[in-house]
């Protein structure tokens, strides 16, 4: 019965991003001409970037919003399963002492399969505006009935903007790889799936709110870097607003992604006679 429930949730879960998905689509249309959708729809595809569309999405929409709740998503979804595995035994019986560390890391990389969440949606939405849109100009052309919409992403004047759509992709996936290691390190302690789920994304918070009002400000004072205020973010990795560069992106996400992996190992692989024989009921 109750694995009946878990993928109820994760079809319900992943039909609430479809949902805000097209909610976003519909406040598109309204930005451009709230009161002619019929002619907001010809604007869009006459003149409206492909690349503003994706912007405006990601950044600006009710799905942006919902990026917020994504790490609860994605810690609940990833690491169910390995959870059950865990706390029921099954993983105890599972493990021989011979071959623990390769059934361990295979259920790891199963977790992160997860990780493809935010960034198939992510796809799905650039494809959708690469249909129906055919404008491919970085800065489209403006509108007397908004300005909100005509924005793209910073990088994506620096850089081919398709390359950049790819390395975000890439950062999606890392930011959803941090978030199942941060779930996976707290499923070795909580035995509630939910409850593992809800930690994850408040520690998550508590840890943007830190970095963000202290260590990352008095870093950026400290080397004289004023970008490196948003450079400690975790959710940066998706907005990527202000940060000091691309490259510095992917080597924060890698440093982190390491942080976590060394716990997980600290606490699972290194005490390998406990992890493998103590039952973790």
């Amino acid at each position: 019965m109750k694995d009946i429930l878990n993928k109820k949730l994760n079809v319900m879960l992943f039909l609430l991003f479809f949902i805000f998905f097209v909610l976003s689509l519909f406040g598109f249309f309204d930005a451009v001409n709230p009161n002619n959708w019929i002619e907001s729809a010809r604007y869009i595809l006459d003149d409206v970037s492909k690349y503003s569309f994706w912007t405006y999405i990601n950044s600006f929409s009710i799905y942006a919003y919902v990026i917020y709740l994504a790490p609860f998503v994605i810690a609940f979804v990833g690491v169910n399963a390995f959870h059950k595995m865990l706390h029921s035994g099954f993983l105890f019986n599972l493990l021989q002492r011979t071959y623990y560390k390769t059934v361990f890391i295979r259920e790891i990389a199963k977790c992160w399969l997860t990780a493809l969440i935010l960034p198939i949606m992510s796809v799905i939405i650039f494809i959708f505006g690469a249909i129906l849109y055919k404008n491919s100009a970085i800065i489209p052309l403006d509108s007397n009935n908004g300005t909100l919409i005509l924005t793209v992403k910073e990088y994506m004047t620096i850089i081919n903007p398709d390359l950049f759509i790819f390395l975000h992709f890439i950062l999606l996936v890392l930011f959803g790889i941090i978030v199942i290691n941060i779930a996976i390190i707290f499923t070795r302690y909580i035995k509630n799936i939910y409850l593992v789920s809800l930690i994850s994304f408040l520690f998550l918070i508590f840890y943007e709110v830190v970095s963000n009002t202290l260590i990352g400000p008095f870093l950026a004072n400290l080397v004289g870097i004023k970008r490196l205020a948003n450079g400690l973010s975790i959710y940066n990795l998706f907005w990527l607003d202000a940060i000091p560069s691309m490259l510095w992106e992917f080597i924060f996400a890698i440093i982190m992604i390491l942080i976590t992996l060394f716990i997980i190992y600290i606490i699972y692989l290194r005490g390998k006679r406990d992890a493998t024989y103590e039952r973790l009921y």
